[in-house]
């Protein structure tokens, strides 16, 4: 299985599709995309990552999980609108800034698009990691 990044939505909106490839996105430089968020002034993309108690206690071994797991956390679309519209404006200025510019700033309209979506129905969201 390849590694991406997916959205999720607090609560099922009937019709919306957050679909987002995220494989350019989480083979991305991560390191290079924070520092573009620093530069532009927003959260880190990665701060949004987040996984439910369930998903958490499934990567351990027979209940070896600690007694006490992170909240799943989750984010208004605003929050993330502002990261990602400005990472995508920036991939589309600046095409050098990482390998694979164009895909990566494909999953960000995707992400954007779905964002959107979310704000106007007033839902919050995290992105999570698909192994």
């Amino acid at each position: 299985m390849s590694l991406a990044y997916y959205m999720v939505a607090e609560t099922d909106i009937e019709g919306l599709d957050l679909f987002v490839d995220g494989k350019a996105l989480a083979h991305a430089d991560q390191q290079r995309l924070s520092a573009l968020c620093e530069a532009l002034k927003v959260r880190d993309l990665m701060d949004f990552v987040s996984i439910g108690t369930d998903e958490l206690e499934d990567l351990f071994d027979d209940g070896a999980a600690p007694d006490e797991l992170p909240d799943e956390q989750w984010f208004t679309a605003a929050e993330g609108l502002a990261c990602v519209r400005a990472l995508r404006e920036r991939l589309r200025s600046g095409p050098g800034d990482l390998h694979d510019t164009e895909a990566v700033a494909e999953d960000l309209e995707a992400m954007e698009s779905a964002l959107v979506k979310l704000e106007q129905q007033g839902v919050r969201w995290h992105l999570a990691i698909d192994y």
